[in-house]
């Protein structure tokens, strides 16, 4: 094992377990090699490869992808956190250890990196960035890649996501960290 890594990934799925093995595949590794915690939370059926999965698993039905999250969040442990959806994969390992390391050596709340997204079938692929992404392009209602974040646990603590929000409570999660 290599050294540890004070980091839970929260995976949420819904009848989706083809995709959530991709994913887990993914970061397999880290929970192996660098001690990550895994939490996936199941609201659909039951998963019928669970013994595959080294992970603290959550089967239970929920109302919505909000609801997930926040019951993800409340069961984290470690001092940092990240979200990486069923379907989402981990590409660069070695990417991500340097972006943790920057956020601990700095001592940040959160760290954003870029994302890169699968459009379709012919594996086009398109760019979330960080890059030009500053906190006063919230005011415009522009985000960075919460998928590309890693976040200290603790800005949790006053904060929930709202459920009723349906599909614009992560944009809610930024604008409340950076307010």
């Amino acid at each position: 094992m290599n050294y540890k890594i004070d980091l839970t990934i929260i995976t949420i799925t819904f009848n989706n377990e083809n995709e959530l093995l991709e994913t887990y595949n993914s970061v397999e590794k880290l929970i192996i090699d660098y001690g990550v915690n895994h939490i996936i939370i199941n609201g659909g059926s039951k998963l019928k490869n669970i013994s595959k999965f080294q992970s603290y698993i959550i089967q239970e039905k929920d109302t919505g992808i909000y609801n997930a999250l926040n019951k993800g969040v409340n069961k984290v442990k470690t001092n940092n956190l990240m979200f990486l959806h069923s379907g989402d994969i981990i590409y660069d390992i070695g990417a991500l250890l340097n972006l943790f390391n920057l956020k601990k050596n700095k001592s940040l709340d959160l760290i954003i990196a870029k994302t890169r997204i699968g459009i379709n079938s012919e594996n086009k692929i398109r760019y979330h960035s960080s890059k030009f992404w500053r906190p006063w392009m919230l005011k415009f209602h522009c985000q960075p890649p919460h998928l590309a974040t890693i976040y200290s646990t603790s800005l949790y603590l006053a904060f929930e996501f709202n459920e009723y929000l349906f599909i614009i409570s992560d944009f809610y999660m930024f604008k409340n960290f950076f307010s």
